[in-house]
């Protein structure tokens, strides 16, 4: 699923652990990810020449590989939850840390005023 979020084109997927996100971008030849598709093991497989990212943004499958996968991954992951039915997805500058950072603002018509955590609507873009 493609999304932008502040200019930013990002690709959300749904893993065997979860909603996960990242620049949509293949570090391979720079192919949208969204234009690919979730293989059985719940990776992100680029469309163009197959390569697949794991949950974790680490290439998990690399057609041309013989022996070793290469080290590149996606360039970045974000910070994403599922709270009553919406999607988060941390925009900060630093990695998430829950013990520091705002909590998600789950909606109850009460949102603050932190622009760290954006919602977004599936096909909307800000």
């Amino acid at each position: 699923l493609s999304v932008t979020v502040l200019k930013k084109k990002l690709v959300l997927w749904k893993s065997v652990d979860g909603w996960k996100c990242a620049d949509d971008v293949c570090p391979h030849r720079a192919a949208a990810l969204s234009a690919g598709k979730i293989n059985k093991d719940g990776d992100l497989t680029c469309r163009f020449h197959g390569w697949s990212f794991n949950a974790h943004g680490a290439c998990s499958k690399c057609p041309n590989a013989l022996d070793t996968l290469p080290k590149i991954g996606l360039s970045r992951m974000y910070e994403v939850r599922e709270e009553a039915g919406l999607i988060f997805v941390w925009m900060g500058d630093k990695q998430f840390d829950a013990s520091t950072d705002p909590p998600i603002p789950v909606p109850s018509g009460n949102f603050t005023n932190d622009t760290s955590w954006l919602v977004t609507i599936p096909g909307v873009s800000w």
